[in-house]
């Protein structure tokens, strides 16, 4: 398995070392980097791009989800709280996954394992290369049902599910992640707008701003707004 390069925001440096501890004892090779402060963090995910962001609810200067707002990171986030209260909302974030203060050993390394797993399967898909698909196959009752991917209009995360809408008013539950979904499809054709949503381009009928947000408006009438820090991607296609 490649060497994880894993990314630790907490001020508490008791934190940070039982994670890195419990790294070792389930046998995760990784290059750790550890940031006690917001600012200090956001430069690391701009320098070194790590695969995984352990994140503290509280940060010196402002808190998880308001760092999560300022920063474009695609990779498994791990939520680490004080109360389960937050974790409802680290969920709606699409994030990996959640754990609770104090730490439980069994806990932490259930969700280790887990991300072991789940990047054991990124590195398959690395090293196999494949060809953007074409088609999906997705479950429908006790059926696969064959999606041609020209037919979805868009995608939409619902924690570790994402829906898949098609251009007919049809609609799919898969149980892989949106960001995996988005790995196996064409970036040329479909653009992420939000951070739980994924649109097809070509089903794209305008884009427009209203009371200072900018929307997409599919050709079925769909009207998705457009998150802040993905108009980047976007304006290229503007002319």
């Amino acid at each position: 398995m490649k060497k994880l390069s894993i990314l630790i925001i907490s001020q508490q440096d008791s934190l940070r070392e039982q994670l890195m501890n419990s790294l070792k004892d389930v046998g995760v090779s990784a290059n750790v980097l550890e940031s006690k402060h917001a600012l200090e963090g956001m430069r690391y995910l701009k320098m070194r791009e790590p695969d995984v962001l352990f994140l503290d609810v509280e940060i010196p200067g402002m808190s998880a989800f308001e760092f999560l707002d300022l920063v474009d990171f695609q990779s498994p986030v791990i939520l680490i709280a004080n109360c389960g209260g937050h974790a409802v909302k680290a969920f709606d974030y699409g994030l990996f996954d959640f754990l609770l203060r104090p730490i439980l050993p069994e806990r932490l390394a259930q969700v280790l394992n887990k991300l072991c797993s789940s990047w054991t399967h990124l590195s398959d898909d690395i090293i196999q290369d494949a060809a953007h698909l074409k088609s999906l196959l997705v479950g429908k009752g006790r059926k696969l049902v064959k999606i041609e991917v020209d037919h979805i209009s868009h995608l939409r995360s619902d924690r570790d599910y994402t829906w898949i809408h098609t251009i007919n008013n049809e609609v799919f539950l898969s149980s892989m992640g949106l960001g995996k979904l988005k790995s196996k499809l064409s970036p040329s054709k479909f653009l992420q707008i939000h951070r739980s949503i994924l649109v097809n381009m070509d089903h794209v009928q305008e884009l427009f701003k209203e009371d200072g947000r900018s929307k997409i408006i599919l050709k079925n009438k769909l009207e998705m707004n457009i998150g802040r820090k993905y108009m980047s991607s976007i304006k290229p296609m503007i002319c």
